[in-house]
């Protein structure tokens, strides 16, 4: 039976959340056991006191592409500081810049609007997913949400969609997510590591 796997990169502290609900109750997707992290750990890292560190991009499209053992391989990278700017005072909310298949990954769809295009994460496209929290706390379910803009970090994305109340990525704390725009030259960088499952 082919297992499902999201790596999560990003902050310990967003980590730790996620250890949390994965130890105190179930994860909030749909048939959980199939999911795992994996992380990536190399002879050079042990030598400095690290046990594991992100899985490159490079090593992400390979997975995808010649791993027979995965039903598909999504990434993440935790984000604990949008600025949320623009109307209103000024925010700092969380979030994760995310591959465009890890709602399949999850098998959790947002209920209004869509998820990123792959051609989006390609273009790094100024979209963006809200949380139902979010779009309750700053547009008051409001029905028009699609199309709204926000401004985070300075820039204006344009709110595609908004994801279901008992969506949690990768923390209870995200509340906005942007797609993970890869460049050429992240795709090409390779270290000499290995990739193995996370114990939790």
């Amino acid at each position: 039976m082919c297992t499902t796997l999201a790596l999560a990169i990003g902050l310990t502290t967003a980590i730790l959340s996620l250890a949390d609900s994965i130890l105190l109750r179930a994860l909030p997707y749909p048939d959980p056991g199939r999911l795992t992290t994996l992380w990536t750990t190399s002879a050079a890292a042990a030598r400095a006191n690290v046990s594991r560190f992100n899985v490159g991009a490079a090593d992400w499209t390979d997975l995808r592409s010649q791993s027979k053992v995965f039903e598909d391989v999504a990434l993440t990278r935790v984000v604990s500081n949008f600025n949320l700017t623009g109307d209103g005072s000024p925010e700092v909310v969380q979030g994760g810049r995310i591959s465009w298949n890890l709602p399949q990954v999850l098998r959790v769809w947002p209920v209004m609007g869509h998820t990123f295009t792959e051609e989006e994460t390609r273009t790094n496209a100024k979209v963006a997913i809200v949380s139902y929290g979010f779009w309750q706390q700053h547009f008051a379910h409001n029905p028009d949400i699609l199309g709204q803009r926000l401004q985070l970090n300075g820039e204006w994305f344009e709110v595609i969609g908004v994801m279901p109340p008992e969506f949690q990525y990768p923390a209870r704390e995200s509340a906005v997510w942007t797609p993970l725009f890869i460049s050429a030259d992240e795709l090409r960088a390779r270290w000499v590591s290995i990739i193995e499952p996370s114990a939790g």
